[in-house]
């Protein structure tokens, strides 16, 4: 009988649980601001912070080309080292 008890108290004890953090998701889901898409966010922003976005983006973009072909020419895996060729004689 204790047995079925303590089980029950634990059943009931995590159905309340649950209960609670759905309540609580549910009134956070309430309050939460209306997502604003991304474009209208990006039209709000001041020209001159899009132009420095813009800007760094293809700074990034070149420095990880130029980075892609440093390696490729002075570390990158050079193929025609490790070519075993055989030849019947």
């Amino acid at each position: 009988m204790k047995k079925l008890a303590k089980q029950l108290t634990v059943i009931f004890s995590a159905a309340v649980m649950t209960v609670l953090s759905a309540g609580i998701l549910v009134s956070a889901a309430e309050n939460a601001p209306a997502k604003v898409p991304l474009k209208e966010k990006w039209k709000a922003m001041p020209r001159k912070k899009r132009r420095r976005i813009v800007r760094l983006g293809i700074l990034l973009l070149v420095l990880a080309l130029v980075g892609g072909g440093v390696y490729k020419l002075l570390g990158g895996k050079q193929e025609g080292e490790n070519q075993i060729i055989t030849d019947v004689v």
